[in-house]
């Protein structure tokens, strides 16, 4: 009688067959998963900068001889970079942040108006007396390729 203590070639295929089967489903269930999580980031980072952004105007509502962004805007100035327009609050919010796109790692923040998947941008409109419309800071992002563009348009008064 002979004393095998190893495993057959077919053995061996059947195992190494089955890991294949694994693998390739495991690879496409996790990518999958990344983009949805990519997607899910994006639309986060829109909420979020739309609350923080909301918030910071509201400052200066609140408390007229303030500051808002951490000390970059005046509530009171009335000229320069520190004044509370639109301009600069959406300068100072693009210079200051430090989020970053979740689809490439590039900047969360660009001034202007685009669609690139997960880019967020700020486009800023002055007030317009003669026709009564306020100062607004639209705020876009398409959070990922066919999806949807989210935007909401943040008014200063």
């Amino acid at each position: 009688m002979k004393n095998n203590k190893g495993f057959t070639l077919i053995e061996l295929l059947v195992v190494v067959a089955i890991i294949g089967i694994l693998a390739a489903v495991g690879t496409v269930a996790y990518t999958g998963y990344t983009s949805a999580a990519k997607k899910n980031s994006s639309k986060t980072l829109h909420s979020q900068a739309v609350k923080y952004l909301m918030a910071e105007i509201q400052k200066c509502s609140l408390d007229p001889g303030g500051t808002a962004l951490s000390g970059d805007i005046d509530c009171d100035a009335t000229s320069g970079t520190s004044q509370p327009t639109v301009a600069n609050y959406v300068s100072h919010l693009i210079e200051n942040s430090t989020d970053k796109n979740p689809h490439d790692g590039g900047k969360a923040y660009e001034d202007g108006t685009g669609t690139e998947q997960g880019t967020l941008y700020l486009n800023d409109t002055a007030a317009d007396a003669e026709a009564g419309t306020p100062a607004k800071i639209d705020v876009k992002m398409t959070p990922a390729t066919g999806e949807t563009a989210l935007e909401v348009a943040v008014t200063l008064e």
